[in-house]
């Protein structure tokens, strides 16, 4: 079974508008559906985003979380 490549969504100018359109992305995707989503958002916003998107995919048993930080640059 070969890995599925990690689809990115295009990024917007607000949190509101990007998360609409992830839980309308996921509503379209054919079996099997996407059991976890990571959420990437400045340091300060990511806790709320992640909750926000929580709210807006509902009882889907998705799994949703916070993206890990980049790699420091050395």
């Amino acid at each position: 079974m070969q890995a599925q490549a990690t689809p990115e969504l295009p990024q917007g100018f607000d949190t509101a508008t990007q998360i609409t359109d992830l839980a309308q992305w996921l509503q379209r995707q054919q079996r099997p559906l996407h059991k976890r989503v990571w959420i990437a958002s400045d340091r300060d916003h990511t806790a709320l985003a992640v909750i926000n998107v929580q709210v807006a995919l509902g009882p889907r048993c998705i799994q949703v979380d916070p993206a890990p930080p980049p790699p420091s640059p050395i």
